[in-house]
């Protein structure tokens, strides 16, 4: 009976996500209500891009429809998938000019390091006072800057990058500390005459091991760039803070 009203509920939800003309996801930032200027959008990206914050998406719509703003917003999180799908760590900012409402939303997974009362000190401090004077561009600016001074509370910890990290990276490093180990053992016990020889041979063999590690690494990053990172399937349950100007 429960599983039954558990699928009834996700089919409900689903219908209601879908019964509402939502805009589509076309970028990390959906200027529907083109409030933004294209110069100030390409700077925002291009910030965000620095500090591989791609689980950071700015939306800006027409109307609302009559759903409340946080409604809104996290029914974008669900329906676009914004952010990591393991970390749930999506943040979706959300202005409704017509409104006159603004809302940042907060993956599951981030409600309890970036909480809503940080989210409302970023509201009140950095982006009311610019969204009052209806300055949208300096406003989403203010908004962005002020989540990734927070970026600690979102990004993936230590343990995560270990635990998520590239595969054949991984081995790579494995081997590398093992060569260095054998390589020290092996120069260590030659004979005084063949130490030198033995240290060159070695030591060519760590550069080559690097070189292809640095390789990786690189294909790795510029793999991640590419890629629509902010749309990874995150979840959101509701966190966020907003306000109305």
């Amino acid at each position: 009976m429960v599983i039954m009203k558990l699928i009834a509920f996700i089919i409900s939800l689903f219908l209601f996500i879908q019964a509402h003309a939502y805009p589509q996801l076309t970028g990390q930032i959906v200027d529907e209500a083109n409030i933004i200027h294209p110069e100030i959008e390409n700077t925002i990206i291009q910030t965000l891009t620095k500090y591989n914050a791609q689980n950071i998406v700015i939306t800006t719509i027409n109307s609302l429809e009559g759903i409340p703003i946080n409604e809104y917003a996290k029914n974008l999180g669900n329906l676009w998938g914004i952010g990591d799908k393991k970390l749930n760590n999506g943040i979706v900012m959300l202005i409704a000019p017509n409104e006159r409402k603004v809302w940042i939303a907060t993956g599951i997974g981030i409600e309890k390091t970036l909480t809503n009362s940080k989210v409302q000190q970023i509201i009140n401090n950095k982006m009311l006072p610019y969204l009052k004077e209806d300055d949208y561009n300096r406003a989403t600016i203010a908004g962005v800057n002020g989540l990734l001074s927070h970026r600690k509370d979102f990004a993936p910890s230590f343990w995560h990058k270990i635990t998520h990290m590239n595969f054949e990276l991984l081995i790579g490093i494995l081997f590398l500390i093992a060569y260095s180990i054998g390589g020290f053992i092996f120069v260590y016990t030659a004979p005084r005459e063949e130490k030198l020889k033995r240290f060159g041979l070695v030591l060519i063999g760590l550069v080559l091991i690097f070189l292809s590690l640095l390789k990786n690494i690189l294909k790795g990053k510029a793999n991640s760039r590419s890629g629509r990172g902010f749309g990874g399937g995150g979840r959101f349950g509701g966190g966020g803070a907003g306000g109305s100007f």
